[in-house]
């Protein structure tokens, strides 16, 4: 591996740098920035980013002599660059208006349906109606837990229920996780938890294609549980659409303790027997037919067919950041057998972790990506 590092070093460094962009514009006191648009200091990011690139393309086309100084100047560059789109990200969002707790009467439609929680489900929610004290929730996300569901409270469904709502937690002490940050970047404006029968007013209708994804991917798991037995259905739920609401808390426990866990969670092992498999298993076809395969370049056209298979995939399982990541990396490799060039390299890694930052730069703080 030593030699592979080596001449590959450079993208890494950038990769530091891009990363370290991210985590400074984090580090500033959001407490202080919480109500301000941030959109001077998103410009001022992206005119710092603008001079140094072109500063760098002056330096390449004049001083090619100087890779050091060059190699430098695109570090800052790459940082700048981080710093700016964690600034954009930031301001693209609006802070939660919420001060204190609150009970409330709420109509909403139900966007996703998260994983257990000591027995209770989480629902992320799309305020419709409240109360007239609290119209300022409309249009607005909640994540909220409940105990009971209603057998027709799936994604897309108008539900009514009353709820305890909270303001999204401040950061306790200095290094623990920032979850009212996370909220924010996930335009959740208040969590709690449902103290009411949820009533299911109108089932889905005109679902947008993330909905109607969602619903897919829903509809998938609850049939793979009912079809097979109640453990087994609930893990492959888990491990082929990366649903893990029917994983009871003492089997979770037993992968956690046996450190399985992760296995649970749509990513590198997943995408690998996925895509790979679907290539040699394509291959091995037209094996079969050896005149046909003397003459066509097979591994290219299964590689393409394992490309799309693998996006479809990952867009039926949630698009996770580790599925995510997972097949950017699986693409990556694949490109390189299309053109014939080395594929398994330390580039890949750095690659598919610049992917993910640009389009989300706070995975940077997420599990998943790490």
């Amino acid at each position: 591996m030593a030699p592979l590092i080596i001449a590959e070093r450079r993208i890494i460094l950038f990769l530091v740098s891009f990363i370290a962009g991210i985590v400074c514009f984090h580090q500033l006191d959001h407490t202080a920035l919480q109500g301000t648009p941030l959109w001077h200091i998103t410009g001022a990011a992206f005119c710092v980013t603008f001079v140094l690139a072109i500063i760098y393309v002056w330096l390449w086309v004049r001083a090619r002599s100087g890779p050091l100084l060059g190699m430098v100047m695109f570090s800052l560059f790459c940082g700048a660059f981080g710093y700016a789109l964690a600034a954009l990200q930031y301001s693209l969002h609006q802070p939660a208006h919420l001060d204190a707790p609150f009970r409330a009467a709420v109509t909403a439609k139900i966007i996703d349906i998260d994983g257990r929680a000591s027995g209770r489900s989480r629902l992320w929610l799309e305020v419709i109606d409240t109360t007239p004290r609290h119209q300022n929730l409309s249009d607005a996300r909640l994540r909220l837990s409940s105990k009971d569901m209603p057998k027709g409270a799936v994604i897309g469904a108008l539900v009514e229920m009353r709820a305890r709502l909270f303001p999204p937690p401040r950061r306790i002490l200095p290094g623990t996780p920032n979850f009212s940050r996370n909220a924010r970047i996930a335009d959740i404006v208040a969590s709690g938890f449902v103290t009411s029968d949820m009533h299911v007013v109108a089932p889905p209708s005109q679902l947008s294609a993330a909905l109607f994804l969602g619903g897919v991917r829903a509809n998938l798991a609850v049939t793979l549980y009912r079809n097979l037995k109640m453990r087994a259905g609930g893990i492959a739920a888990a491990l082929i659409v990366g649903d893990q609401r029917f994983i009871s808390e003492p089997v979770y426990d037993l992968f956690r303790a046996s450190g399985l866990a992760h296995l649970l969670a749509i990513s590198g092992l997943h995408m690998v027997l996925l895509c790979f498999g679907c290539m040699a298993a394509l291959r091995f076809f037209a094996a079969l037919f050896p005149k046909m395969a003397s003459r066509v370049a097979v591994h290219k056209y299964a590689a393409v067919i394992a490309v799309l298979i693998g996006f479809i995939y990952v867009i039926l399982s949630g698009a996770s950041v580790s599925a995510v990541r997972a097949f950017i990396m699986a693409s990556l490799v694949i490109f390189a057998v299309l053109i014939d060039r080395r594929a398994l390299t330390i580039r890949n890694v750095a690659l598919a972790a610049f992917v993910i930052l640009a389009i989300n730069p706070i995975a940077i703080f997420g599990a998943g990506f790490q």
